[in-house]
Order: C-alpha cells, then sequence, then structure tokens
C-alpha cells in the first residue's frame, strides 16, 4: 500500500489545500490543521521538498506553506 493512502487529505477537495488568496493570515488554516493530523505528513513533506523548487509555488504540502519550504530548503543546505 502507498503512503498516499493513509493521508488525512485523501478523500478531500484539493481546493483547502490551494486557497483563493493565500496572502490571507488564516488562509491555510484549514489545510493546516488537517496536516497536523496526519500520519504520512513527513512523507508528503519529503515529495515536495525534493522536486524542483521552481515548480513549488503553491499550496500545502506535508503541512507547510511555499514561505515555509522555501525556508526550509534554505535552511537544509
Amino acid at each position: 500500500m502507498k503512503w498516499r493512502d493513509h493521508a488525512a487529505c485523501r478523500w478531500l477537495s484539493t481546493k483547502i489545500f490551494f486557497p483563493k488568496d493565500a496572502r490571507e493570515p488564516d488562509a491555510y488554516a484549514p489545510a493546516r490543521a488537517i496536516c497536523a493530523t496526519c500520519t504520512v505528513r513527513e512523507h508528503c513533506l519529503d515529495l515536495v521538498i525534493d522536486s524542483d523548487p521552481a515548480d513549488d509555488k503553491w499550496g500545502m504540502f506535508g503541512g507547510l506553506t511555499p514561505h515555509e519550504r522555501r525556508q526550509l530548503r534554505q535552511t537544509r543546505r
């Protein structure tokens, strides 16, 4: 079984993770709450962190916003 089969978001609309106005202070709050309960969050985060950063501009993945993922990449270098 793949790790995605265990993701807390597997049956949810992706709209939750890609808010219309990500600049709003709580835009990612619903997605962050879902990610916080996910047992495979680290797998999701690893997948997106290992991807091309130029393509990683949108959405909540692994409990982190695009800005937070950029910061994580910088600290890992």
